[in-house]
């Protein structure tokens, strides 16, 4: 059995859920949420990270900027959401939110990093793929230099789920959107988990 942390993505155009395993790859938790955009920032929802030895964070919701400043450089420069400083990704500085996903990477190891693949009920690919497809391409180059391969799995009704479920333990989904990205994020890492033996 193969063993090491996986982390798992749900990208959207707002926010990027984050789930984590632990290393044996038996439990999976909603880690984090990345907001994208201006002042972006991430939402944890977890204690400190395996490699810090400082007392626990409380869980929850503790907010964090983003490690880069500027905006997200958007796979299409002509979209209202490049921002003015598009051009950091350019200058060779990564966008907030492909930072906040690095320092999240390397702040807690994994072996793999999983991103989910929106899929339309056809089973086609649309707009929200092809802007995954961008962000993922953002992710490659500096997670192979960090040794971190990256899959991909089919995120089909992950957030529905993940809305069902919130709702289940009295979690308010409509005002709580960041929770339900990040429960997304661990739906697809269970699922991509209960597929390998």
């Amino acid at each position: 059995m193969t063993s090491g942390r996986v982390m798992a993505l749900d990208v959207g155009d707002r926010r990027i859920g984050v789930a984590i395993s632990d290393p044996l790859r038996i439990t999976v938790r909603a880690l984090a949420t990345v907001e994208r955009g201006r002042g972006a920032r991430t939402i944890m929802f977890d204690i400190n990270p395996p490699s810090r030895s400082a007392g626990a964070r409380p869980a929850g919701g503790t907010v964090h900027p983003a490690a880069a400043v500027g905006t997200p450089a958007a796979a299409n420069p002509d979209r209202d959401d490049a921002g003015p400083d598009a051009g950091a990704q350019r200058a060779g500085r990564p966008a907030p939110d492909v930072a906040a996903v690095l320092d999240l990477v390397a702040a807690w190891a994994p072996a793999i990093v999983v991103v989910g693949d929106p899929r339309m009920p056809s089973g086609d690919r649309g707009e929200q793929a092809e802007a995954t497809d961008a962000f993922v391409t953002r992710l490659v180059a500096p997670l192979a230099q960090m040794g971190v391969p990256i899959d991909r799995w089919d995120e089909s009704y992950t957030s529905e789920a993940a809305r069902e479920r919130l709702k289940a333990r009295g979690i308010d989904t409509r005002r709580d959107k960041a929770a339900v990205d990040a429960e997304a994020a661990a739906i697809i890492l269970e699922e991509w988990l209960r597929a390998r033996p």
